[in-house]
């Protein structure tokens, strides 16, 4: 297909060809192709008046082309710009993610050693306050 070939929309009047009649029998062969059937388009000057359309200017393959590749490497730079975010903001959090979970570890160790000693320190006063070593409450 040419790079300059225009398409052609809008009300174009056509006709069918004698050999796309209903019925074999219908058509009729005829060595005069000098004038065209009415209706039919042509790009004889006495015949342009049958052509009542609107030019549409295709895009050349170039330009398709030049698209296309441009998406692709915007897509492929994407992808990489993501990877590499990705790969920055990981070396970035994981000292946060282990900081946080060796606090975590260290809020759990205390909260056991705060429950031993108060444990402790419960039994002691219960066993002062029995044995009369405490001072009388007011």
């Amino acid at each position: 297909m040419s790079a300059s070939a225009r398409r052609l929309t809008g009300n174009v009047r056509t006709g069918r060809f004698r050999w796309q009649s209903a019925r074999p029998d219908e058509i009729e062969l005829q060595a005069d192709h000098a004038a065209p059937s009415p209706g039919i388009a042509s790009s004889h000057p006495q015949h342009q008046h049958l052509v009542d359309a609107h030019e549409l200017t295709l895009p050349s393959a170039t330009a398709e082309r030049t698209r296309r590749i441009e998406r692709e490497a915007f897509e492929k730079g994407f992808a990489e710009a993501e990877r590499v975010c990705e790969a920055a903001a990981s070396a970035r959090v994981d000292p946060i993610i282990e900081r946080l979970i060796s606090t975590i570890d260290e809020v759990a160790s205390l909260r056991s050693g705060m429950l031993r000693r108060t444990e402790r320190d419960l039994v002691r006063l219960a066993l002062m306050q029995q044995l009369g070593l405490l001072p009388a409450s007011r």
